[in-house]
């Protein structure tokens, strides 16, 4: 019995460690730049590009979480989307590749030693374009461990949320109340 309850919490050992994988976050935008709140934005989906991952490439319901994430975050902030002539234009970018974390571990006795956990990375990168003058006005790019994404569509839905939503703490303007 007491292997048995080794065994499964070593299996958990993967699913714990995963979860503790921070999400890295940030943003470029203009010091003077300031979003207006009645701008409209749109999608500029043929500049969008995933690198590193067939199950990704051509997948709907990713591109489909993604629009809608973005979107809520910018009605958040009282932009609302529009085809018709958008002040705004967004594309995206997203490549995979493995990734290691590393932790030093210190005992009692102040002993250390250093532990690697080897882990798939998504960097999601998204590109908001003044729609007059084709320059990027807002680069914002989030890095976490995109595993947990694969194991079912509401996971998807969940990484990619919290992906976006960590982007857009560094929007210049706060989301209306």
């Amino acid at each position: 019995m007491r292997a048995h309850l080794r065994f499964r919490f070593l299996a958990a050992l993967p699913l714990l460690t995963a979860c503790a994988i921070p999400i890295e976050s940030g943003a470029n935008f203009s010091a003077n730049w300031e979003p207006d709140r009645t701008a409209t934005f749109a999608w500029r989906d043929t500049q969008d590009r995933i690198v590193g991952d067939s199950r990704l490439e051509g997948n709907e319901f990713f591109h489909q979480r993604l629009h809608e994430a973005v979107g809520w975050e910018l009605s958040l902030r009282g932009l609302r989307y529009s085809e018709t002539n958008p002040d705004l234009l967004i594309h995206h970018h997203l490549s995979l590749s493995d990734h290691v974390m590393e932790s030093e571990m210190t005992d009692e006795v102040g002993n250390s030693r250093t532990e690697s956990y080897v882990y798939e990375g998504g960097w999601l990168v998204v590109h908001i374009v003044d729609a007059r003058t084709d320059e990027d006005v807002w680069v914002a790019w989030a890095q976490g461990n995109v595993e947990p994404a694969f194991r079912s569509p509401d996971a998807m839905r969940s990484w990619v949320y919290d992906m976006v939503g960590h982007m857009f703490d560094d929007w210049p303007v706060p989301p209306r109340n």
